[in-house]
Parts: C-alpha cells; sequence; structure tokens
C-alpha cells in the first residue's frame, strides 16, 4: 500500500519594510528678535498750553481794622504826612529789634534819636497792647501781592509739557507718581518753549467784577463805617504767571477776563479767567524791587471789606455777556 506523503505547505520568508528615515531638518538662520520699548501715550495729546508772564507795576497791598483813636490821631493834618515812617519805623523795630537803632538805620538816618527814625511815641498802638507791629500782620481785610491793570503787561508763550508733568488750575507741576519713582530727575525740563512769545497790555481788558475798597477822612455818608489802615508796599518788575489750557485751540486774549479792585493805592488784578475757567498764579516767578511805601488811614463802608465773590462772578458773567452780544 502506497503511503501519501503530505505536501508541506511552504512559506516566502516575510520581508521587513524599511524604516522611512525622516528628511534632515535645514536650520534656517533667523534675526534675533529685538526688545520693543513700551510706548508710553503722551498724556497732554490734543492739548496745547500757554505760559503767561504778568510784568509791570504792582506791589504788596495789606488793609486791616483799627482802633478808632488811631485813626483820629493820624488824620490831623499836621501828622498824616508822617504815617507812612511811623509804620515803616514801626515795622523795623518789630523785625529787628534792639539791633534796628544801631544796623538797620540808612544812612541818611543814623541818629539814635528814636523820633528821627520816623516813630511817633505818642500814636495810640496801631495794635493794643502791642508797640511794634511789623506791617504785613495788618492785614485782617486784604492781604494780596497784586499787578496793576492799568499800568502792567503779559507776555504769551506757547509750551510743550513734559509727559511727567501735569496741569492743574492754571499751573503746571510734576506728576506726583513720577516724583515717587527712585532716581527721578528733577533737573529735567517741566516744558519747552515753541516760538516767540507775545506781548499785550493789561490796560483795558476785560474785566467780570470790579470791586472798590477806597478809605475816607470821615464816616460822613458812610454805611456802616470801620477804621481801617492801608499799606502799600509799591514794587516793580514780575509779578507771577499763570497757564492756559486749550482744546488744541490757539491761545484767544478775548477769552483772558480779570477780577479788579480799584482802591485809594491802586487798580489792581485780583483774579484771572480763560474762558470762564479761574487760574491760579504762581509766586515762583516772582521778582521785583520796591518803588516806596504808602499808607492811608481813615474809614470804609463795611460792605467793601465783605465782597460775595460768587455773587460777583453770577451777575459779573451775565452782564459781561449781556456787553458781548
Amino acid at each position: 500500500m502506497a503511503i501519501k506523503k503530505k505536501k508541506t505547505k511552504t512559506t516566502k520568508p516575510s520581508i521587513k519594510p524599511k524604516k522611512k528615515v525622516p528628511a534632515k531638518k535645514i536650520k534656517v538662520a533667523t534675526k534675533k528678535s529685538v526688545a520693543t520699548k513700551k510706548t508710553v501715550p503722551n498724556p497732554h495729546a490734543g492739548k496745547r498750553y500757554f505760559i503767561l508772564d504778568f510784568g509791570g507795576y504792582g506791589g504788596e497791598l495789606m488793609v486791616d481794622t483799627v482802633p478808632e483813636e488811631f485813626v483820629q490821631y493820624w488824620l490831623d493834618e499836621e501828622r498824616k504826612n508822617g504815617l507812612s515812617d511811623h509804620i515803616m519805623a514801626m515795622h523795623e523795630k518789630a523785625a529787628y529789634g534792639d539791633d534796628f537803632d544801631e544796623d538797620m538805620e540808612d544812612e541818611e538816618n543814623e541818629s539814635e534819636d528814636e523820633d528821627e527814625s520816623g516813630f511817633d511815641s505818642s500814636s495810640p498802638e496801631v495794635v493794643p497792647g502791642r508797640k511794634y507791629v511789623e506791617y504785613w500782620e495788618l492785614d485782617g481785610i486784604e492781604h494780596d501781592t497784586v499787578v496793576s491793570a492799568e499800568y502792567s503787561s503779559f507776555t504769551v508763550t506757547e509750551v510743550e509739557l513734559s509727559p511727567k508733568a501735569v496741569y492743574v488750575n492754571g499751573g503746571v507741576e510734576w506728576d506726583e507718581k513720577e516724583t515717587k519713582k527712585r532716581n527721578f530727575d528733577y533737573s529735567q525740563k517741566i516744558y519747552t518753549e515753541k516760538g516767540e512769545g507775545k506781548d499785550y497790555n493789561t490796560e483795558g481788558r476785560k474785566h467780570v467784577y470790579s470791586t472798590e475798597m477806597f478809605v475816607h477822612d470821615t464816616k460822613k455818608g458812610l454805611v456802616d463805617p470801620v477804621p481801617v489802615l492801608m499799606c502799600y508796599d509799591a514794587q516793580k518788575g514780575s509779578f507771577g504767571r499763570v497757564v492756559v489750557e486749550t482744546d488744541g485751540d490757539d491761545f484767544d486774549v478775548d477769552k483772558l477776563v480779570f477780577g479788579v479792585c480799584e482802591n485809594t493805592m491802586t487798580t489792581h488784578i485780583d483774579q484771572y479767567f480763560y474762558d470762564k475757567k479761574p487760574l491760579n498764579v504762581d509766586m515762583d516767578y516772582l521778582s521785583t524791587w520796591g518803588k516806596g511805601f504808602h499808607t492811608s488811614v481813615g474809614y470804609m463802608p463795611k460792605c467793601d471789606t465783605e465782597w460775595n465773590y460768587e455773587e460777583l462772578l453770577k451777575y459779573g458773567w451775565e452782564d459781561l455777556e449781556e456787553v458781548q452780544a
């Protein structure tokens, strides 16, 4: 019997596929990124700023109530011309004490005699209980450094503010956030000028109100008369500055309006407005020299010592707009 051989199944050897070799990456040279500075937005964008420097004639004005007997003593015709010398000598003695007679007399007035210094020992005390008083203390009603509304001028100069500066009510100052930073440089310029300034006179400018403070020799015709002393240290020079901010517009001198006080010594500016906004005066730019010391004693109606400036502005703007219409 024949034996059948089993067929053996042959299998083809499996061929493993070759692994795909990834293509070599080609490095492309790239530019190194440069760190860019953050741009700080200009806080004054869209605004323009103008500095107004005032100069000419003005002075320091003081008004105070004084005793009735002091007024009557110095209203005497034979004495009234010596009042300014008396007040100034009293001031010097209060300021310098015993050193005044030895060191502070003018060369033209070196006498040790107290009367020759200008002080009248027979005068009633201007402040009860005090023989000597510095004149700038006599300011119970008024005390202000003023510029004449008639004999002065101002220069308008456009400036560009530093981004670190801020504008506040007619003045420019460093931003407090900046000054608190370490190593803040106070010597840097807070503004730079843009072009030349333009000059204007104060005389004839519009005013929103005008008050009066006149000293009278008599009580006659006065309502509630008050005995007063007015002192005026007349000066010439620079009387501070104000800064005007606009919304990109050029400076319009017709929008600059004053508050004015007419008084025995002068007619002075006591408030500044631009486009109806009050402006503060920066007195850091005050630089003056003396032109004389003047006094006046007498009576003033009480209403002239108690002005309601809110009422003055309210009706003053209305009247001004009617005139301009």
